[in-house]
């Protein structure tokens, strides 16, 4: 009688920390040797579950220096369920054609800049296990095009060089 209590204290307590509301032994994807909470003795931590990254946009292209547009990242556990939680990392590749600002600390939204002609690419990431990382990338170019031409002369001469 003692067992089956303590027993269903744990399947309730992985069901209450479970958001997938799973109670098999590895409803993590970790190693079950150690029981229905581990090897450790305790719960798998949050990042452990993050098996994907998807980005709003896989490409930007701006035709101006200054354009903005915003790219949000969907952190995904290995069931593809949406993680809110994780912090992620934005980094721009080339700084001089597009930059990048997360909105706070770890948000999944972010915008890029450009800021010089180029191509570079803006990449999100998440440290899963000292060993490992989830990333996905978005290229970006830019490529400035004059809106108009103008001339603050109304006559124009043409000269020809003769050799």
């Amino acid at each position: 009688m003692h067992w089956y209590i303590k027993v269903a204290g744990v399947v309730l307590f992985l069901t209450a920390c479970n958001p997938s509301g799973r109670t098999d032994r590895n409803w993590w994807g970790g190693d079950t040797s150690g029981g229905p909470t581990g090897p450790s003795g305790s719960l798998p931590p949050v990042e452990a579950q993050i098996a994907s990254i998807i980005l709003s946009e896989d490409s930007l292209s701006f035709a101006s220096l200054g354009d903005t547009a915003q790219l949000t990242a969907t952190v995904r556990n290995v069931y593809g369920e949406t993680l809110i939680w994780p912090s992620v990392v934005w980094v721009s590749s080339d700084m001089t054609v597009a930059t990048v600002y997360s909105q706070g600390q770890g948000a999944h939204a972010a915008i890029v800049t450009a800021v010089g002609n180029g191509t570079a690419t803006i990449t999100v990431w998440k440290e899963v296990t000292s060993m490992d990382t989830v990333s996905a990338t978005a290229s970006v170019t830019v490529a400035q095009a004059a809106a108009t031409l103008s001339f603050s002369d109304s006559t124009l001469t043409f000269a020809s060089l003769s050799y």
